[in-house]
């Protein structure tokens, strides 16, 4: 039985062409097996394109609590977004670009809203 739940989260076991892994930092509590983050990984922080609505979003593991409260918090998700930097510096993007506050309110831009492209996906988890 444990097999059989442990396969059902193996990449490639549930093939669903619905979203492409884009990005992520697999978390150390992933039961996987796997060395990286993938679909099927638990993951920190992941981007993922769903192939049907045509859009990017990004995700952040809030489950974990940390010892020392929220100092614990606040250097978790620097590291995170320090990786997230790191990549997008590593593919191209634009890591200067400019937000703006009335997009928060007025478009409801956040880390949970999904984006048609990934720069504005990218733009929006830096406002968060």
């Amino acid at each position: 039985m444990l097999q059989k739940i442990i396969k059902l989260f193996q990449p490639n076991s549930n093939k669903d062409d619905t979203y492409e892994f884009i990005w992520g930092v697999i978390s150390s509590n992933d039961v996987t097996g796997s060395k990286e983050a993938n679909l099927n990984t638990l993951n920190n922080i992941d981007i993922i394109y769903n192939k049907k609505e045509k859009t990017y979003s990004i995700s952040v593991e809030t489950i974990y609590q940390f010892r020392n409260g929220k100092n614990g918090e606040r250097l978790y998700i620097k590291n995170l977004f320090n990786k997230l930097t790191e990549w997008m510096i590593h593919k191209g993007y634009d890591i200067t670009k400019e937000v703006k506050l009335s997009d928060v309110f007025t478009e409801g831009q956040n880390i949970n809203t999904e984006f048609e492209d990934i720069d504005r996906t990218l733009v929006a988890s830096a406002m968060s």
